[in-house]
């Protein structure tokens, strides 16, 4: 429901507030040679008011219904409610290592190589407490469900990710190669109540394993003109398939919080003109 609607103000929405960040930033550069540029960045950033969508709010609990008929709602067509929240503060803590060098062979061209890597954290610090008027009426409700907390604001994509990049080029031919490793990412079951081990099947958290994604591209330039073929995901690298508590009833088979996606090798060719 709309914040603004009668409903969900009388179920303790609020008007939403917008987002905010403050950021710490802290990096440095190091040119050992002219061919070798190294840097290094290190941040924080703090997040408030992150806006996510609550809970489900029961409309058929006696107290409830009664509540609303008093307030002038009644003969509802539904079962629950939820709204969007200003739920919770979240942290972002990570690093960026960047390496490149260039390689001048002379009449066999040039290569020029590039290393990052990249490692974050994510944390929900806070969550806000439930409005007063819901606790009054006795009504359970979850801003945040642990699905939410430990994987949707935190840990539902990689910690960490690796990249090298290669770009040679020699004339009017250049080829480029990139090589990138996704680190491991999971999926959790929304409450403790219910996480299942020994159900058939059972339902449990599922953390998904790193994946190496390469990308290829052939350019050659004609004037004002460049043609490029490539291919990206050239392995036809796929995710785990989901374990069937993430299957959405059979219809889905991979995550959609996957990284690379789910679709494999994407083939392409374009012409680009410049002037």
């Amino acid at each position: 429901m709309p914040v603004g609607s009668q409903i969900a103000k009388l179920l303790g929405s609020e008007p939403l507030r917008p987002e905010k960040s403050t950021n710490f930033t802290l990096g440095t550069v190091w040119n050992p040679s002219n061919a070798l540029t190294l840097s290094l960045d290190v941040y924080q950033i703090n997040i408030r008011n992150r806006i996510a969508l609550s809970g489900a709010i029961s409309t058929t609990a006696p107290n409830v219904v009664s509540y609303l008929a008093n307030n002038g709602i009644s003969n509802l067509n539904f079962r629950s409610i939820d709204y969007f929240t200003n739920a919770a503060n979240t942290r972002t803590r990570g690093v960026d290592l960047v390496g490149t060098y260039f390689a001048d062979f002379g009449s066999a061209g040039t290569l020029a190589s590039t290393l990052s890597a990249n490692y974050n954290q994510n944390k929900v610090t806070s969550v806000k407490p439930n409005p007063a008027l819901l606790n009054n009426l006795g009504v359970n409700f979850v801003r945040l469900n642990r699905q939410d907390i430990k994987g949707y604001l935190a840990n539902s994509s990689p910690r960490s990710k690796l990249i090298l990049s290669e770009q040679y080029n020699l004339g009017n031919w250049g080829v480029t190669g990139t090589l990138t490793r996704y680190g491991r990412y999971t999926s959790y079951v929304s409450s403790l109540g219910n996480y299942k081990p020994n159900a058939t099947p059972p339902v449990v958290d599922q953390t998904f394993t790193p994946k190496w994604i390469l990308d290829l591209a052939v350019n050659y330039h004609l004037q004002n003109w460049m043609f490029t073929v490539g291919a990206d995901n050239a392995l036809d690298t796929y995710p785990d398939r989901n374990i069937p508590n993430n299957t959405n009833h059979g219809t889905l088979k991979y995550s959609i919080f996957s990284p690379f996606g789910y679709n494999g090798a994407y083939v392409y060719g374009k012409v680009r003109y410049s002037w």
